[in-house]
C-alpha cells in the first residue's frame, strides 16, 4: 500500500494547496489536520510559515492552484490582487475575526476593495463573521460557512474520563495591548483608544491572581500562558517569590490541557477551547467592558464558564469549588455552543468541512501538477528561506 501511494503521489497530477500559518502555536494542530484530510483526497500539500508559502506565491506561481493565506489584513491587499492575477485561487481564514461582533474598528484594518475583488473565498467562523464580511463586500458566493479548523484537535481529543488528579491551574493571559513585547506607538493604536485603557485596567487586576491564590493557601501549581506577543517579564516580576509557578507559550496549547484541572482566562478564546476539552472554565470580569467591536464579546465567551468571577475572592471560591467537587464541573457532550452566532462548526469539524468544499469546487485531479513543478517549488521555496535566514542573521549582527 506504501509503494502504490507513493508512485501515486511521484507520477499522478494533482493540484496544489499551499496553506500558511503564522502562529504555530495556535494554527498548527487544526490546519495540519485539514492538510492531511486534502492529502488524503488526492492534493498535493505544502503547509508552513506563511513567508515561504508567500513567496512560492510570489516567486513561482502556477495557475489554478489553491492559494490559504491566514487573513486579509490591509497590508494582503496587493499580494492578493497579483497572485490572482497569475492565476491562483484564494482562500482566507479570517484568524483574528472570531471574537468581532461589531464590524466598524475591525474593516479599518482588515477587507479593503482590492481584497474582496481577488479573494475567492472566506472560511467564516459563523454567522456574526458572515455579516460582517457581508459588510465589507464580499458576495455570498465568497462567503463559505464552514467553521475554522482552529478549534478541531481539541473535539477530537476531548478527555472521556474525570482526571481529578491533573496537574496545573492554567492561566492565559490576552494583553498584548497591556502588557507588550514591543514598544507600542500609543497614537497608532490597532484598536480603539478604550479598548486599550479597559486593558490596562483589567491586567492590573489579573495578574495579581497567582498571588491571590498563593495567600489563599491554594498550593496547586500554576502554568501561566502569556499571548504569543505579550511580554514575560512582568508576570515573572510579580511572581518570582511564588512557589511552583511556570510561565511559557513554547509550545502548543493543547499539549498543557492533559496536564490541566482549569483555566482561568479573561475573554480568551482559549476558554473555548478548554470547553471542547472538557476543562472547566472560570471567567473573570473584574470591570464591565465597553462593546466597541474591540473587546472580546462577553455573551460568546463566557457561555461556556463553570464560573464568572468578580473579584478575587469569588476566583479564590471558584478554584476551591472546582477542586472539591470536580465531576461536578465536567462538560462533556455538552452542547452549548451548537446554536452560537460565533460558530458554524461546534458539532462538525471545520477540516473536513472546507476539504469536502475544496474537493467539490476543485478537483485534485483536475489542472494538477507533477513531481517536475512540485519538487521545483519545495527547491525555490528552501532557497528563499535560507536567504531570509541569513538576513535576519545580518540584521541582528548589524
Amino acid at each position: 500500500m506504501g509503494k502504490n501511494y507513493l508512485r501515486k503521489f511521484l507520477f499522478n497530477k494533482s493540484r496544489l494547496v499551499l496553506i500558511g500559518i503564522e502562529n504555530f502555536n495556535r494554527e498548527y494542530q487544526g490546519k495540519f489536520l485539514l492538510a492531511k484530510k486534502l492529502s488524503s483526497e488526492g492534493f498535493k500539500v505544502i503547509l508552513a510559515h506563511k513567508s515561504f508559502i508567500q513567496s512560492i506565491v510570489k516567486f513561482y506561481p502556477i495557475r489554478e492552484q489553491i492559494y490559504i493565506d491566514k487573513d486579509a489584513r490591509t497590508h494582503s491587499g496587493p499580494r492578493y490582487a497579483k497572485a490572482k492575477k497569475a492565476g491562483f485561487n484564494i482562500f482566507c481564514f479570517d484568524e483574528e475575526a472570531l471574537l468581532r461582533n461589531k464590524s466598524d474598528q475591525f474593516l479599518k484594518t482588515s477587507h479593503k476593495p482590492v481584497s474582496v475583488n481577488s479573494i475567492d473565498g472566506i472560511f467564516s467562523w459563523g454567522e456574526k463573521h458572515s455579516k460582517i464580511l457581508k459588510e465589507a463586500g464580499y458576495k455570498p458566493s465568497q462567503i463559505i460557512k464552514t467553521g475554522n479548523p482552529r478549534f478541531d484537535p481539541y473535539k477530537l481529543k476531548a478527555s472521556d474520563i474525570v482526571d481529578s488528579k491533573k496537574k496545573y491551574i492554567l492561566i492565559c493571559s490576552r494583553f498584548a495591548s497591556a502588557n507588550p513585547n514591543n514598544d507600542l506607538d500609543e497614537n497608532n493604536l490597532p484598536y480603539s483608544w478604550e479598548y486599550y485603557i479597559e486593558s490596562k485596567k483589567v491586567f492590573s487586576s489579573f495578574i495579581q491572581i497567582p498571588n491571590k491564590l498563593r495567600l489563599a493557601g491554594i498550593q496547586t501549581p500554576i502554568l501561566i500562558r502569556p499571548h504569543p506577543s505579550e511580554s514575560h517579564e512582568m508576570w515573572r516580576r510579580v511572581t518570582k517569590s511564588l512557589p511552583n509557578i511556570l510561565i511559557t507559550n513554547s509550545s502548543p496549547l493543547i499539549n498543557s490541557f492533559s496536564q490541566t484541572k482549569l483555566i482561568i482566562h479573561n475573554r480568551c478564546t482559549t476558554s473555548v477551547e478548554a470547553f471542547m476539552y472538557n476543562i472547566p472554565v472560570i471567567s473573570y470580569e473584574p470591570i464591565d467592558l465597553t462593546d466597541d467591536g474591540c473587546t472580546p464579546p462577553e455573551e460568546f465567551i463566557n457561555s461556556v464558564a463553570s464560573f464568572i468571577a468578580k473579584d478575587h475572592n469569588q476566583i479564590i471560591e471558584s478554584v476551591a469549588s472546582i477542586e472539591n467537587n470536580y465531576k461536578n464541573f465536567f462538560n462533556l457532550n455538552s452542547s452549548v455552543l451548537k446554536n452560537s452566532e460565533y460558530l458554524y462548526s461546534a458539532d462538525k469539524l471545520a477540516f473536513i468541512e472546507i476539504a469536502n468544499y475544496l474537493k467539490r469546487k476543485f478537483p485534485p485531479k483536475e489542472q494538477g501538477i507533477g513531481l517536475l513543478k512540485f519538487v521545483t517549488i519545495i527547491f525555490i521555496g528552501t532557497i528563499i528561506s535560507f536567504y531570509h535566514f541569513f538576513l535576519k542573521i545580518k540584521l541582528y549582527i548589524f
